[in-house]
């Protein structure tokens, strides 16, 4: 459907937008947690894996990382425009793992803590530059607040609730879709 094929584009552009974020940080690779909705433990046991079209938005995002890294335009045509020539001469790759936020918040603040973990220095220290997603509002502000705590730049392609839009909680938090107020009016 038109929704799916727009969301797996916006998971495609803000994979660009987290390439884009290295270059203020002098990154090579920027290593990145792709927070996705892979199975839901709010619906009964049987019943949790998710739909095809759960499974392509997450394509998006693979297919996004992929893109970027190998400087693809055909979804995101700024992978080929001379503004970003830094980021798409080469000198910037993503870095991104998976995690299943089982689209709830306990799922989204063990999924973090995974990838915290997994990028993790040699030194103990955090290694983890941004997270894409989570796709359910209640999954992403747990996330959001410990990526505020900790300064990782969350993203998120369907989070649309209100709360996530006051930047004095979730300052590090971004999304692609407007808030609910928006769209309600």
């Amino acid at each position: 459907s038109y929704k799916h094929r727009d969301t797996m584009k916006a998971v495609l552009t803000i994979t660009l937008a987290l390439g884009l974020l290295a270059l203020g940080h002098a990154l090579e690779t920027v290593n990145m947690g792709l927070m996705m909705r892979l199975t839901d433990l709010r619906e009964a046991v049987g019943s949790r894996v998710l739909s095809d079209v759960w499974r392509t938005v997450t394509m998006g995002a693979v297919l996004g990382v992929k893109d970027f890294n190998d400087r693809n335009d055909r979804f995101t045509p700024a992978l080929s425009s001379t503004q970003y020539s830094t980021c798409v001469a080469g000198d910037v790759q993503l870095n991104a793992t998976m995690y299943d936020t089982q689209s709830v918040a306990k799922g989204s603040i063990m999924a973090y803590r995974e990838a915290r973990e997994h990028f993790k220095k040699d030194d103990g220290s955090d290694n983890l530059h941004a997270m894409v997603g989570a796709a359910r509002s209640d999954a992403s502000k747990p996330m959001a607040t410990l990526g505020a705590i900790d300064g990782i730049p969350q993203m998120s392609y369907w989070s649309t609730s209100d709360a996530l839009s006051d930047k004095s909680v979730y300052s590090y938090f971004s999304r692609s879709i407007p808030p609910d107020s928006a769209t309600t009016k």
